[in-house]
């Protein structure tokens, strides 16, 4: 029973251990490759820090259960608890965040006519966004996707009901004007606004740019797109989150099994050598 726990835990180890060499291979090539844009930089840290702390605990767990190292099992057994407690705390996040908006209206579907606004969402939420060193980061990963150029394929009328559903919320958001603009449609990046005076004209309005370079990604329509799709985004990893959870449980159990089964090994060996050395 202990060689079968300690193989399966050396065996989740070295499927982990691999997986963490081909994150820090990922972040490496980032940063061989010249990473020059603000999304690239932002995930080279991550992908180097993922990988590096899932390296540390896989070779903990690898050398624990393979040498029956005990103290290694140990180290291993504490960092996979605080592992598991962040995971579930992210998992409830998760679902208290994606759940609702601060108001406590559902949010409408992706396609849906209504046009959020970043009110609907949490304070805290829509601060983060706002923030400017994080926006730049997003809008540059937003540019490098080409998400407009993908949005320009979109040939009905803009008068049309279709038009909007085919757009993304981050589509909808970045790449055309608000509709309570009311600017006339000339082409998917070229609208005319109307004659109003710029001063009293909401913030959106005044933001929108026919440069392609800009558009409305300094808007807060585009801000709230990314959110929309953001918490999308979140449900799927919601569900991943709490698959992880539960294999992590499975792990941490496996090795708790794994120790439980060596201590009573280590006694029962004691226990026959005192048997052999008494005379």
């Amino acid at each position: 029973m202990t060689r079968i726990s300690n193989g399966v835990v050396g065996a989740l180890n070295l499927l982990t251990l691999l997986a963490s060499l081909a994150a820090i291979g990922v972040a490496l090539w980032l940063r061989l490759r010249g990473s020059t844009t603000e999304c690239e930089r932002v995930l080279f840290p991550l992908a180097l820090a993922l990988g590096a702390a899932t390296l540390v605990a896989s070779a903990l767990g690898l050398v624990g259960a393979c040498f029956r190292r005990r103290a290694f099992l140990w180290a291993y057994l504490a960092l996979l608890f605080v592992v598991i407690v962040a995971a579930v705390a992210l998992t409830v996040a998760l679902l208290v965040v994606t759940h609702r908006g601060a108001v406590g209206r559902k949010l409408q579907p992706p396609g849906h006519l209504k046009e959020h606004r970043l009110t609907d969402f949490p304070h805290w939420l829509a601060k983060i966004v706002r923030e400017w060193k994080n926006w730049i980061v997003i809008e540059s990963c937003l540019k490098e996707s080409g998400v407009c150029l993908r949005a320009a394929g979109v040939t009905a009328s803009p008068t049309d009901v279709d038009f909007y559903e085919k757009l993304s919320p981050i589509q909808s958001g970045c790449c055309k004007p608000p509709r309570y603009c009311k600017f006339m449609y000339v082409n998917t990046t070229t609208w005319v606004s109307p004659s109003f005076d710029a001063a009293s004209s909401p913030p959106d309005c005044s933001a929108w740019s026919n440069d392609e370079d800009k558009l409305c990604y300094a808007c807060d329509s585009c801000k709230t797109g990314v959110i929309i799709t953001l918490k999308g985004g979140w449900r799927k990893l919601t569900v991943a989150n709490i698959a992880l959870l539960c294999f992590l449980i499975l792990v941490y159990a496996v090795t708790c099994c794994a120790l439980r089964n060596d201590e009573a090994m280590r006694q029962r060996s004691l226990c026959i050598k005192s048997v052999d050395n008494q005379p």
